[in-house]
């Protein structure tokens, strides 16, 4: 193993040195010249590792560069420093580092090859590879082509990677990174602390990080298909801050999708897996300032359905953010993350009780979640679902606090199962159901229709029986797959309502357009409304009336009705993608500036980037259904305690019954006739349940 203090060498190796010494002898004379200075409008090439012990000067219009085919690093005291006009002084090290030119990691997002990789250590195929190496950013400690250890790496510049191991197994312990600067392509491990790469298995222990700028980040995972990836961190401490710096021109997604509820003013995930391959996280702290922390991405297609290419394990850890919105962790695709006896919310490092937006969010495909032993989840919503089919959350032995709905689905088609655990929301709200409100990331704001009842019914969804629909997932051509959301309770007290808002309106990613909530409860005592709901949006930034300006554009409106005076632009978005953005004129109180006095009727409420949080915020009114039925199973000694007129268009009670608050009773009609409430019994129509004083 090589030390950074000192070298142990056999004597093959030191013979071996010493003829390198005497080949270079021009380069181990450069250290008689303690200083340098470029001049403005001269070249440098550096063409061989150059060290000073004294002072160097770059004056503007200088270059210094490295040869075609590398890449230059340089240290100052240890610390890698941008190479751009100024004095340096201290120990100051030139490293030309020979270009990565194979690709690390080729996913969908990540674009191929990326040969502008710069390292302090770069380990391929179980070799240390030192042409591709800047060795003197590493500071202390002792490294080898298999281990690495007690090694510090101090960065002040952007799109510098700590170290990158590919196709290798390898262990990191007591390694400490400090990244001030911005990072690249995180869907390539471009600018990580660590970057782990192809069929790589890497044990990392007692790592600590410390990012400040867009996409300078902790960790990066990502494996192919043949050669899944795979990473164990354990007793660290990862810390991102975004929201600071500036993004490198040409970045690739540089910011959350404000389409996701969350505040567009993140710019980093504290760790990516992608591709194919696990990250298993063990007592460790992880935060970030906005975006996300525990992310996963680029998922690849499994080998066959029902597999999952990427896992994530959070086990006795804390996951935060330490900002004002961002999610804990996201799983995408045949990807299941878990978290087992660990923290998601309500740290000390918290800037607020629901800093954290979502514990996790499930997207696309069956992406799947786990809640186990003790889990405790402290966050604006729990978990949030959108385009999602079939995959399953679990919920056991652990809790959730939210502000808003525990399970908030955006008409697609999970299956959550929770047993034996504690759900309290502020709101009162435990499972939503509602129309997707995610337009797209080719969409600069959200609109919906303020008269929900011009919604017409869809002749093709059933209302009273579960819906099953032929898809394709994954490539996987399936038969009879459940389309109505799915949600099961067991062994637990519930306090808190039900709510299926999907009004039938839009048609999404999924192509649906009707959608039923299934709910199950067995032994479970559960209080409150189990209902159909129309909903609307509780905040909006503005509205749209029915009229056009000259333009064919919708007139923005204040909220009495005052047209906005307001620009239409088309913005590039993410990955490439123009957008639509409508910015309104702010006067001098920070109100909407008006233009004219005539007055119009609001049709549509609209929700802009900048409010991004008043997506999925709701307020529910219980209603029959239209296209949005309810289908309760009670069983297993269930007791339903109504607190409120409840809608259902179908109702089981096996060994269980349905009760009221004190002072009251509950009566049932079902297609308007009067009905008792008998066990054993199943109701198929408009089961209306309603509370009577005594």
């Amino acid at each position: 193993m090589q030390s950074l203090k000192g070298k142990r060498y056999s004597a093959i190796s030191c013979f071996l040195s010493f003829a390198v010494m005497l080949a270079a002898f021009g380069s181990a004379a450069k250290a008689q010249n303690p200083n340098k200075i470029v001049e403005s409008g001269s070249i440098w090439v550096v063409s061989q590792k150059f060290e000073l012990g004294g002072s160097l000067t770059i004056k503007n219009g200088a270059t210094v560069k490295a040869p075609d085919g590398y890449l230059l690093v340089m240290t100052v005291d240890g610390v890698e420093t941008a190479v751009q006009p100024g004095t340096y002084a201290g120990k100051i090290v030139l490293t030309p580092v020979e270009k990565i030119t194979k690709s690390l990691y080729d996913g969908f997002l990540g674009h191929g090859a990326n040969t502008d990789y710069r390292t302090g250590l770069f380990v391929d195929a179980g070799k240390f590879v030192d042409k591709s190496s800047a060795v003197s950013a590493l500071t202390g400690g002792s490294y080898d082509a298999r281990s690495l250890s007690g090694v510090n790496i101090n960065s002040d510049n952007v799109l510098f990677d700590g170290v990158i191991v590919h196709d290798s197994d390898y262990s990191i312990s007591n390694l400490r990174v400090t990244a001030n600067g911005a990072g690249g392509n995180d869907f390539t491990g471009y600018g990580a602390g660590v970057a782990v790469t192809g069929k790589s298995r890497v044990d990392i222990d007692h790592y600590t990080f410390q990012g400040v700028g867009p996409l300078r980040y902790g960790l990066f995972v990502g494996g192919l298909k043949e050669a899944p990836a795979s990473a164990t961190i354990s007793n660290s401490f990862l810390r991102t801050n975004g929201s600071i710096g500036e993004t490198v021109p040409g970045t690739n997604m540089s910011s959350v999708p404000w389409v996701l509820g969350i505040e567009a003013t993140g710019h980093v995930r504290t760790q990516l897996l992608v591709g194919y391959g696990q990250a298993t996280y063990k007592n460790s702290t992880l935060l970030s300032d906005g975006w996300g922390v525990v992310s996963t991405d680029d998922t690849g297609a499994p080998v066959k359905y029902g597999d999952y290419s990427l896992t994530l394990k959070v086990i006795d850890s804390q996951v935060d953010i330490t900002g004002t919105s961002g999610y804990g962790s996201y799983s995408i695709g045949a990807c299941r993350n878990i978290f087992d006896h660990s923290i998601l919310g309500n740290t000390r490092y918290s800037s607020r009780p629901y800093g954290l937006t979502y514990g996790l969010i499930v997207a696309n495909e069956y992406a799947a979640g786990e809640f186990i032993n003790g889990t405790e989840v402290t966050s604006r919503y729990g978990v949030m679902y959108h385009k999602n089919q079939t995959g399953v959350t679990k919920v056991e032995g652990s809790s959730f606090h939210t502000q808003g709905a525990v399970f908030l689905i955006k008409h697609c088609y999970p299956v959550i199962n929770v047993s034996n655990s504690r759900l309290v929301s502020d709101s009162g709200v435990i499972v939503q159901l509602m129309s997707s409100d995610d337009p797209g990331l080719g969409a600069g704001f959200y609109s919906e229709a303020l008269d929900t009842a011009s919604v017409a019914r869809d002749d093709k969804h059933d209302n009273y029986h579960v819906n099953k629909v032929d898809t394709e997932i994954l490539k996987n051509k399936l038969s009879g797959v459940v389309s109505d959301a799915q949600a099961n309770f067991a062994d637990m007290e519930i306090k808190g309502d039900f709510f299926n808002a999907v009004a039938g309106a839009d048609g999404d990613d999924l192509h649906m357009v009707g959608q039923n909530l299934l709910l199950g409860f067995d032994d479970v005592e559960v209080t409150g409304v189990i209902s159909s709901a129309i909903a609307a949006h509780r905040n909006y930034s503005l509205y749209f009336g029915k009229d056009k300006d000259a333009s064919g554009n919708k007139i923005p409106l204040n909220k009495d009705g005052y047209p906005v005076e307001a620009k239409w632009e088309t913005k590039p978005g993410i990955f490439g993608k123009k957008v639509d953005t409508l910015t309104p004129t702010i006067d001098a109180n920070g109100q909407f500036k008006t233009v004219g006095s005539a007055r119009q009727a609001l049709a549509e409420g609209v929700i802009l980037a900048n409010d991004a949080t008043y997506l999925g915020d709701l307020v529910n009114h219980p209603a029959r259904a239209i296209n949005n039925g309810v289908l309760a199973t009670l069983k297993g000694g269930t007791v339903w305690t109504v607190t409120g007129t409840s809608y259902l268009t179908g109702l089981t009670i096996e060994h269980a019954r349905i009760s009221a608050p004190e002072g009251y009773m509950v009566t049932m009609t079902v297609n308007g006739a009067q009905a008792e409430i008998e066990e054993d019994t199943s109701y198929s129509g408009d089961i209306v349940l309603s509370l009577h004083a005594k």
